[in-house]
């Protein structure tokens, strides 16, 4: 297979191997629980990723995403580092980011929001399926006090910050009282999804 590294604009990447959470239907764990035990746990090392983020191979890249797939960006010890070697590199490319939020200390949140807003576009999706003691029936071991402790800290620095929640029958009842939530706290934008899996 070759391919036209042209038309190429958008990169999905995963720094890290590590999550906080036990999410029900993840495939890095079993049914919520203990971590699968074919999931190799590490970080990508930061020599490892200036090696990858060069000008050469972000020539034609205009957004760079960090997805969340096996691993919360929250949980690399050098998350910042990595986004200012992008920075570095090309500072007008776009950062997407998605993670649970539950990780770290306000003061992390905080100074990643500070440096997410160098960029000429960012957004950080903060994935929090409910309220109060609901938001961590789904994603288990995240606190939801803590995590709107860390979404404040980051809406403060003028960061780009969404929530996304996915509806389940359990917390559909919640849906409007967390919008209006997110619309008093200073989210950018709230959205729902509807998950079509069992918890």
């Amino acid at each position: 297979m070759t391919y036209d590294f042209q038309n190429i604009k958008f990169l999905q990447v995963d720094i890290t191997s590590y999550c906080n959470s036990f999410c029900g239907i993840c495939s890095r764990n079993i049914e919520g629980g203990e971590v699968n035990p074919n999931l190799k746990l590490n970080h990508l090392s930061l020599d490892n990723w200036n090696k990858i983020i060069t000008r050469d191979n972000l020539k034609f890249i205009q957004a760079i995403s960090f997805n969340g797939n096996v691993g919360d960006i929250g949980m690399h010890p050098d998350s910042i580092e990595f986004l200012n070697r992008i920075y570095q590199i090309k500072p007008e490319i776009s950062i997407d980011i998605h993670t649970n939020g539950g990780s770290r200390t306000e003061e992390f949140w905080r100074d990643l929001g500070k440096f997410l807003t160098n960029f000429k576009y960012h957004n950080i999706t903060f994935s929090v399926d409910g309220i109060r003691e609901k938001a961590s029936r789904y994603r288990r071991g995240t606190d939801f006090d803590k995590i709107m402790q860390h979404a404040k800290a980051l809406i403060e620095t003028g960061a780009n910050v969404t929530w996304r929640y996915i509806v389940f029958d359990h917390n559909i009842n919640d849906v409007e009282e967390a919008r209006n939530m997110a619309i008093d706290m200073g989210f950018s934008a709230f959205k729902v999804n509807r998950s079509n899996q069992s918890e």
